[in-house]
């Protein structure tokens, strides 16, 4: 594995300056000092600035990752007006003068996610008569939250927000005061129990809708499930060579006889 590597976390849109994309990541070996990042949009280079967040929380993020990382590395780069008449984005890290590719994103996905919010479903609960939903959704003012039944119908729910630090070095423009963690809990009806439910999010100019699967019922089909959707979002933002090395050294770190958090 080179060791100075650069993965990257987290690729977004900005949540209040037009055009602007914001990304997150980490560098093999930890550190971020002697390293630059270059951001290409059809092999234009983009005017990037670059923060490094430290600290307690970094090194908990990605306690038993691939390496011991105490920094990571904030990309905020302006994309121009007819960014999307382009065709890929490519960054590109740098050390003593060795330039490689770290990731590359068509612009057809960029497109994408420009409309829409960002957002992680850590649980749900569905037991004999409720729902419990619990998360984040990340938005520029107020984000709403709908729970829809199998025929996209809201429900009556209850919903709760809270904050989140783990979150302050993700969005670093986010409002201070906001609180982008959610739990919501519907009770169910008799006809609705055991059918298809649904997460509805909107603010003032941002839409995410997503079926809810990630049910927590306990059973170890659901943990491996669960193992296989995170090692697989892992591969494609990193390719085969890090996943490998992930799995290889998550194993090493365990005694015998106890590997499945693997």
């Amino acid at each position: 594995m080179d060791a100075h590597k650069f993965f990257v976390e987290k690729l977004r849109f900005h949540l209040s300056e037009e055009n602007t994309l914001v990304f997150v990541g980490w560098f093999f070996d930890g550190k971020v000092k002697g390293h630059a990042l270059i951001v290409r949009l059809d092999g234009e280079e983009l005017p990037l600035r670059m923060t490094v967040n430290e600290g307690a929380l970094v090194r908990q993020k990605y306690l038993g990752g691939i390496n011991e990382i105490s920094e990571e590395a904030v990309g905020v780069t302006a994309l121009p007006e007819d960014w999307r008449e382009k065709k890929r984005l490519v960054i590109y890290s740098e050390f003593e003068g060795k330039r490689k590719k770290a990731c590359g994103i068509s612009v057809k996905k960029l497109r994408k996610l420009e409309g829409s919010l960002e957002y992680y479903i850590e649980s749900c609960r569905r037991d004999e008569d409720s729902l419990t939903v619990t998360g984040w959704c990340m938005g520029a003012g107020e984000v709403k939250l709908y729970l829809l039944d199998g025929r996209k119908e809201a429900l009556q729910a209850k919903t709760e927000h809270y904050y989140r630090r783990d979150l302050i070095g993700v969005f670093p423009e986010s409002d201070r005061n906001a609180k982008p963690g959610f739990l919501l809990h519907a009770n169910l009806p008799k006809e609705l129990r055991g059918r298809r439910f649904y997460l509805e999010m909107r603010n003032a100019e941002h839409y995410s809708f997503v079926r809810l699967k990630k049910w927590d019922d306990g059973t170890f089909w659901q943990f491996l499930m669960e193992k296989a959707g995170d090692t697989v979002r892992y591969f494609r933002r990193n390719g085969l060579a890090a996943t490998l090395h992930k799995i290889r050294t998550k194993l090493a770190r365990q005694p015998r006889g106890n590997r499945r958090d693997t």
